[in-house]
């Protein structure tokens, strides 16, 4: 991940920086196999939002997440940003 920016992983951290802090976030990748129901939420809000999203493998998550509980989501934001 880029020095210039912080991460948002999971699914409620993602909800809540999509609903308060849409203006934030630079990029957000989804787990190309996650098509149920708290997912398409994400992806609601979103669209919502006028963002994009890259689909990308459960492996590519975890690798640029290592350690980590994406839960099948994760997003890069403005620095300083992330609950403020």
């Amino acid at each position: 991940m880029k020095s210039d920016s912080e991460t948002v992983i999971g699914l409620h951290a993602l909800e809540a920086a999509l609903k308060y802090q849409p203006k934030d976030i630079q990029e957000i990748w989804i787990d190309v196999r996650r098509q149920d129901d708290r997912v398409q939420k994400i992806v609601s809000l979103i669209k919502k939002a006028g963002l994009q999203f890259h689909k990308v493998s459960r492996e590519y998550l975890d690798e640029q997440f290592k350690g980590q509980r994406h839960q099948g989501v994760a997003a890069r934001v403005l620095p300083g940003k992330v609950g403020t």
